[in-house]
This record gives structure tokens, C-alpha cells and sequence, in this order.
């Protein structure tokens, strides 16, 4: 045998497992085609039914659904039963093995989409799925039951997680729906060997400047409504399908992150998501299931009480010097809510107060937002002066609310804010109730205004700012540092404390109150913290 006739005959049985390999990736390219055509192609009926149960019409999941079921099936027929491969090829560019046996872990203040994610992607790449806290909210444990997955462990209590002994021990890791370090699960993110086990990350949000790696890393960012589509994705490019039950639980956390594929931040590939996932989990009205989940969490947040309502959903954000925090309470209505503005008030000036003395520096200010998921709109609940001013600064078109009628849970002599000097002859507009109208996203719509605002500077017509206050009036931040250090509770009438929105005026800047706010009880002496 001639040395070309023995090469070629060793090199045929690996041509020919070549060919089995590339053609499972040309297959796999195939479905993505598939995928990307049905997202850019397809189209959303608009058309209306005259009621459709919770809704009061036809939602946009059973529209996105019967818009992409066609598709759906076609894709669906492609997908294998997910199960351990073997080939090189295959292994290396389809399945990255980098992140078997790796955790998958979601943020703090864990919400259904990181959870989902986590379990989906570990199921997906062979890993280790976990939870960053051991308190879930009623969304998510409505979700894991209604799907019939079990409750992932914590972080902190798998070998190889937060507290293995020594750095050898300690597993990789992978990120799911986050990279803010603040958003780190605490013993990872103290952990000085970080850079060196993080290999991975699945996110829809944008790259912090602070994230970096010591090593390549496996990252999927991509600009979607929900992680969960982003891992949807992920199995449709392997050609697998995941499990039922993964399914039903990928589907919920899409319909949770993009409030029933309403929100802005909403795209095809997540309507297309979720009609595939409802299919393979055997869902037929995911507009249903997405009502009881988020009547779970409604449910489940007015039963926290004020102090843990502003701490279940909080995101910490910064713009130059200043830092500012963002609350999100996502109800079916907003009525109970309300009822608690006071606590409510309360309890967000003391997550300042907190923040400062966890971090050694002061929490600016501390926004509340409450997400009516039926009606599609939200609330702003601004606590102090600096919140009041940067929020109409921010959200200009906003309409103040009024508390007279006693609908906020404010009765008339309840708990205000005065300025400490009462011959300046103006007030500062102490805390408010901003209705902020259609917007229900705080990635998209909340912060970027925020950033704005706060980026151009505060000031200008600051209440309180004169000479006789001795407040330095202009623009930048130590506009309202001077009228936060004089603030402090005093007792006046709701109708003057938040004013309606005929007599404020729509404007971006604050207008003077009408007459000056005293101080006729006093419950503090001195100055308060700031923002108080």
C-alpha cells in the first residue's frame, strides 16, 4: 500500500465524523434561520376581542401566540430531546463545555427572570443552577409550582459556591441577568479570586464599566426583553428542546420581565419564545398564566409590609456624584398600594439612611415606582424634597396626584416637610405622588430620564434657594444639598403637602408652595439626615 493510499484511508473515518458534525451544526444554523425569520417576518394582530378575563381584552401573549404558532411548530419539528452529545466540534462550538459543572447564579433581590434563567441555563450546559438570597417573592414560587420545578439552593450552600475553603475549591461561575458588581451575590463578589472564576455571562442589560474577567469568557448579551429568551435561544442554536417543565418556567419569566410582552423593552424574539416554550410545555392561554402569576405577586407584595416592599425589587444606580436608588412594585392594582403611602414614604427615606451606613457613603435619593401591570401604567413615589425636584425634572409631562380625599393612606395632619427657616418666605415641596403615565420599565424608561436629568445638573429654581436661606443657588448637585440638611417632619394639611396637578403646573422645576410650610409639631431638633 503506497504512503497517499494509507493516508487517505485514515483520514476517511474522520472525514466522514466531520461530516456527521457539521452537518448537526448546518442543521442547527438551519433552525436559527428558522428562528430570526419568524422574528423579523411575523406580525402582531391588533385586533381586539370584546373581553378576554383578566385583560378586559385579548393580551398581547395570545395574540403574540396565535401571530407565531405557524413558525413555532416549524421549528419545534427540528428540536431534539436534550441529551449528552459526543464530538469535538459539536462539544466546542454548540454546547461549551467551559460551563459544565459551573453555577449559574442570578442578582440580589432575585426576580423570576435571573431564576429562570439560572435553572434553564444549568439544565442547558450541564451546570449547577442556584439562587443569590433565600427569600423568593410570590411570583416566583407561584411560577416554580405552576411549572413543576423545584426550588433552586442557595448560592452559599453548594460546595464550590460562597463559602468553600479556600479558592481551589471554589467552582467557576456563570452570570445570569446581571454584571453590576453591586448585583453580585455578596460572597462571590467579595471574593478576591472573582475575576478568575466568573466564565461566563447571559444577560440583556448593558455591560457595566467596572465588569471584567481575567480570562475569555462565554457571553450572550443581547437586547431582548427577557434572559429567559436569550437561554431560549441558546437551546434552538444546540438544536435541543428544552424539558416541559424548563419550558413553563422560561415562558412565565418572559411574561414576567416584559409584563405580558407589553413593555417597550419587549421584541419578536420573545413573543416568538414564548409561543414556542408554551407549545413544548403544553400551555395553551399563556395570557392566563401570566394574570394568576402576577396576581400571585400582587398578592404576595401587599402582604410584606413598607420596609420589605422597598427592598424586593431595588436596583442602586450612579451618575457622576451622585448615586440614587430605584423600587419597583409590579401590582394588578394599585389601590392597596396607596393605601400605604405613608409607611411607604418612610420606608424609603430609611433605605437611604441604611444605604449610607452600609456603603460609607449617602443614597442621594430613592425613588419608588408602582407598575399597575393591567392599566400599563406607574406611579412615582418621591420621599424628600431632592427626589421631588429630580423627579419632575426628569419626567416633566408627569401629573402631581392629590392626597386630600385620603386615598394615599395620608390623612389630613399627617407626617410633611417644612424648611427649617421660616422667614424665607418659601416652602420646598416635600414629598409627592407622580403619576408618570404609560411607562413600566425601569431599564428603559425609568433611569435613562434619571440619567438624564441628574447628567444636565439640578437647580435653577430650587425651593428654598435664596439668599436669606443661605442656600447656593445655580446648577449641579450642591443645589439641593443645603435644602436637604434643613428638612424636617412637621404636621400640615395633604392639600398643601402634595399639591394637584392644576396648581402645579406641568413644568420640569418644583413651583414655590403658596404660603410658607412651619413647623407647628415638631418630632426632630436640628437638622435631619439628608433626604430625610
Amino acid at each position: 500500500m503506497t504512503t497517499s493510499s494509507l493516508s487517505s484511508t485514515a483520514i476517511l473515518p474522520n472525514m466522514m465524523s466531520l461530516k456527521r458534525v457539521l452537518g448537526v451544526a448546518l442543521g442547527s444554523l438551519i433552525v436559527v434561520a428558522i428562528f430570526f425569520v419568524a422574528i423579523t417576518n411575523s406580525h402582531l394582530s391588533l385586533s381586539l376581542v370584546s373581553s378576554h378575563g383578566f385583560w378586559g381584552k385579548r393580551s398581547d401573549a395570545d395574540r403574540a401566540f396565535t401571530s407565531h404558532e405557524a413558525r413555532a411548530s416549524q421549528v419545534l419539528g427540528t428540536l431534539k430531546e436534550l441529551t449528552t452529545t459526543t464530538g469535538h466540534l459539536s462539544d466546542s462550538f454548540i454546547h461549551h463545555p467551559e460551563l459544565k459543572d459551573a453555577i449559574f447564579v442570578g442578582h440580589l433581590a432575585p426576580d423570576l427572570d435571573c431564576v429562570a434563567g439560572a435553572i434553564g441555563a444549568a439544565d442547558l450546559f450541564g451546570g449547577i443552577a442556584t439562587v443569590a438570597e433565600e427569600n423568593l417573592n410570590g411570583e416566583i414560587m407561584y411560577a416554580l409550582k405552576a411549572a413543576g420545578v423545584e426550588r433552586p439552593p442557595l448560592f452559599d450552600s453548594v460546595i464550590g459556591g460562597g463559602d468553600a475553603d479556600g479558592a481551589a475549591q471554589n467552582r467557576q461561575v456563570c452570570l445570569v441577568d446581571h454584571n453590576e458588581e453591586k448585583q453580585i451575590v455578596e460572597s462571590l463578589r467579595r471574593d478576591p479570586t472573582r475575576k478568575d472564576r466568573i466564565i461566563g455571562l447571559i444577560d440583556h442589560h448593558a455591560l457595566s464599566e467596572s465588569f471584567s474577567t481575567v480570562h475569555p469568557m462565554f457571553v450572550d448579551v443581547r437586547r431582548w426583553g427577557s434572559v429567559s429568551a436569550i437561554i431560549t435561544h441558546l437551546y434552538i442554536a444546540a438544536n435541543l428542546k428544552p424539558r416541559p417543565e424548563i419550558a413553563r418556567l422560561l415562558m412565565c419569566a418572559i411574561l414576567s420581565d416584559t409584563l405580558n410582552l407589553h413593555s417597550v423593552t419587549t421584541t419578536k424574539a420573545d413573543e416568538f419564545a414564548v409561543t414556542l416554550l408554551a407549545k413544548i410545555g403544553g400551555v395553551e392561554d399563556p395570557g392566563a398564566v401570566a394574570a394568576e402569576m402576577f396576581k400571585a405577586k400582587t398578592d404576595w407584595i401587599v402582604g410584606l409590609g413598607a420596609h420589605a416592599m422597598v427592598r424586593g425589587d431595588y436596583k442602586d444606580f450612579a451618575v457622576g456624584a451622585w448615586k440614587f436608588g430605584i423600587s419597583v412594585l409590579e401590582v394588578t392594582t394599585v389601590e392597596p398600594v396607596l393605601m400605604m403611602t405613608s409607611e411607604l414614604m418612610e420606608a424609603m427615606r430609611e433605605l437611604k439612611e441604611e444605604k449610607g451606613k452600609e456603603e460609607g457613603k449617602d443614597l442621594d435619593m430613592a425613588f419608588l415606582f408602582v407598575v399597575d401591570i393591567v392599566q400599563r401604567s406607574s406611579l412615582l413615589l418621591a420621599c424628600g424634597p431632592r427626589e421631588v425636584e429630580a423627579a419632575r425634572a426628569a419626567f416633566a409631562q408627569s401629573k402631581a396626584l392629590s392626597a386630600s380625599d385620603g386615598k394615599f393612606g395620608l390623612p389630613v395632619g399627617g407626617p410633611a416637610v417644612s424648611v427649617d427657616n421660616h422667614s424665607a418666605g418659601e416652602g420646598v415641596e416635600a414629598m409627592a405622588v407622580l403619576d408618570v403615565g404609560g411607562l413600566v420599565s425601569r431599564k428603559a424608561q425609568f433611569v435613562p430620564p434619571l440619567v438624564k436629568a441628574l447628567a444636565r445638573g439640578l437647580g435653577g429654581d430650587v425651593p428654598g434657594c435664596n439668599s436669606s436661606t443661605g442656600m447656593t443657588c445655580g446648577s449641579g448637585k450642591t443645589d439641593l444639598e443645603g435644602v436637604d440638611g434643613r428638612v424636617k417632619t412637621a404636621a400640615m394639611p395633604q392639600a398643601e403637602m402634595m399639591r394637584t396637578a392644576s396648581d402645579r403646573g406641568l413644568g420640569g422645576g418644583s413651583p414655590e408652595l403658596e404660603s410658607n410650610l412651619k413647623s407647628e409639631s415638631s418630632v426632630a431638633s436640628g437638622s435631619a439626615p439628608a433626604g430625610a
